[in-house]
């Protein structure tokens, strides 16, 4: 493929429509800015989705930052002041190659003034401006401050009596949170010591250890930021403060309950802007994506996700909200709260206190004229009778709702008062997803099994077309803080209600049980998919069992 202006890469790439292009090419005259940044703003585009773009141009590999951590020496090999000047990021150095991650691999430019700077020669990699930026920010700061030590210092000092900067240790624990992904702070107080646990990919991990003497300056400290009452003890409380981190904006909550050894106390960390991805990213299937796709383009109806808590349940729903024809049908969403912001989306918060409930809310998003609503959880029968009057009525619903996988979530519906000719005419699709953990590219290790072995533990067929396949175990290593995983991925199983599944609906004779439900073509249990991932080396046996024990 030839160099081309972006928006013809993006055209020919299928990433962007030409109706699209056009309302870009609009807004850039309303506000001047790159036709990038504008596409991205809009939400048409991802900046991952630019990056793959640019790769697949000049045939060069795509660098997920999520996933990849850049090497000590690689990262010395280069000034910081000229990574942040080119906005290019330093990932490894191997047989003499300086790979370097930029979003502009045809400047010979740069790639001569890099080679100049490092003594070696330079390979392009291609990802995001954006998140090569922050990227950048983030390990030159953590080579010339390691957090980590900082804190461990601060701790020694503490245990030696000394009195520290009580503010400075919990900004530190927020900031070494941030860099290795935590989503959750835990500062527990026991009879020894108070320990702190960050959760990393869903799993709790122990960090630290710090004298209990000063765990109730950590959590008033904590109070103060979140405008709390630092004198009450003996009663839970909740709030919550901002906090800012090498150019990116968070939303901390703090939650801290009484126990016997004192203050417990549990931070959620929370980006103020979440990237949204494609599906197939996610961890979605081709075929499930299709599936997706499909239904999104009915003009009423009622597409589902289910899941635990902390699935990724709303992230999948914005997800299909970008495989929607935005540009051609008014989108509503209601949520409690909003967590991601999408372009040329009406987006409201329910407000209890005010009445403004997710029952209520659909009158109202109604007479916005709305084709698509978004509805935030289905919590109750008033909730769902209005969910599916609102599919009756023309309008295509998605939502979440608490079941333990996709066929209790038409139980739990049927449960809630709604009759099964209305779920047999309005619901389309029951997306059950889980997530399990990615295996570190940079160590996992290679597990030859028999088909027999494999079937031993739940996972294959004996009678398999091969007699041995391969998967992947976790080792550990710097780039994984020896855990073996990095990231996490969806595992899902698509219940299509197609007419095989109408006609058991309308009939009232649903199985719920012993898998029952006929399949759609192409689709899988969530098994299956999660057995697909093991055998592709994205995850590993152990984890497995964990997810689904």
């Amino acid at each position: 493929m030839k160099n081309s202006p972006l928006g013809e890469l993006l055209l020919a790439t299928g990433h962007v429509t030409v109706e699209q292009l056009e309302v870009a090419l609009h807004t850039q005259k309303a506000r001047p800015d790159y036709l990038g940044e504008i596409l991205v703003g809009l939400d048409f585009v991802t900046a991952d989705e630019i990056a793959h773009a640019v790769a697949t141009q000049h045939r060069l590999p795509y660098v997920d930052l999520d996933f990849a951590v850049p090497q000590r020496n690689a990262l010395q090999a280069i000034p910081k002041d000229l990574a942040l000047a080119h906005t290019v990021l330093p990932l490894r150095l191997k047989r003499g190659v300086l790979t370097v991650v930029t979003q502009d691999p045809g400047n010979a430019g740069l790639k001569a003034q890099l080679r100049e700077a490092s003594g070696r020669r330079i390979a392009f990699a291609v990802s995001d401006r954006a998140r090569i930026a922050q990227m950048v920010e983030l390990y030159y700061f953590e080579l010339e401050n390691p957090l980590e030590q900082r804190i461990v210092a601060l701790i020694d000092e503490a245990a030696e009596g000394a009195d520290i900067d009580i503010e400075l240790l919990l900004e530190l624990l927020i900031q070494n949170a941030i860099k290795d992904r935590a989503t959750d702070i835990h500062i527990r107080p026991q009879a020894l010591a108070s320990h702190v646990f960050y959760r990393v990919d869903g799993v709790l991990h122990h960090y630290f250890a710090f004298p209990s003497r000063i765990h109730r300056n950590i959590v008033s400290r904590a109070k103060v930021l979140s405008d709390l009452d630092i004198t009450r003890q003996r009663a839970p409380q909740d709030g919550g403060f901002a906090f800012n981190y090498l150019r990116a904006g968070y939303d901390i909550r703090i939650a801290v309950i009484p126990t016997s050894f004192g203050e417990n106390m549990v931070l959620r960390l929370l980006p103020k802007s979440e990237a949204l991805h494609r599906l197939e990213r996610l961890g979605f299937a081709d075929a499930q994506a299709a599936v997706l796709e499909r239904c999104l383009r009915k003009q009423s109806g009622i597409i589902l996700t289910v899941g635990p808590s902390g699935s990724g349940k709303t992230t999948t729903l914005y997800s299909m909200l970008r495989r929607s024809n935005i540009l051609q049908r008014n989108v509503v969403t209601v949520e409690d709260p909003i967590e991601y912001q999408l372009s040329l989306v009406q987006q409201t918060a329910v407000n209890e206190a005010a009445g403004y409930t997710f029952a209520d809310s659909l009158q109202y998003l109604v007479r916005q004229d709305a084709d698509i609503i978004l509805l935030g959880e289905v919590r109750n029968q008033e909730t769902a009778l209005a969910v599916a009057r609102s599919a009756l009525s023309g309008h295509l619903i998605l939502s979440t709702i608490t079941a333990n996988d996709a066929q209790g979530a038409i139980a739990r519906l049927l449960d809630f008062g709604i009759k099964s000719y209305m779920l047999s005419a309005t619901l389309l699709v029951v997306v059950y997803q889980r997530l399990v953990r990615r295996l570190c590219d940079n160590c996992k290790r290679p597990l030859p099994m028999s088909r027999d072995e494999l079937a031993a533990q739940g996972w294959g067929e004996a009678a398999g077309a091969e007699d041995c396949v391969t998967v992947y175990q976790a080792a550990g290593c710097e780039h994984c803080r020896q855990s073996g995983y990095r990231g996490r991925i969806a595992v899902a199983e698509l219940l299509e209600v197609t007419d095989e599944v109408r006609d058991l609906l309308d009939q009232g004779r649903l199985a719920l049980e012993g898998g029952g439900l006929p399949r759609s073509p192409g689709g899988c249990s969530i098994r299956d998919d999660a057995q697909a991932k093991l055998l592709q080396g994205v995850t590993s046996l152990e984890e497995l069992r964990r997810v689904f024990a």
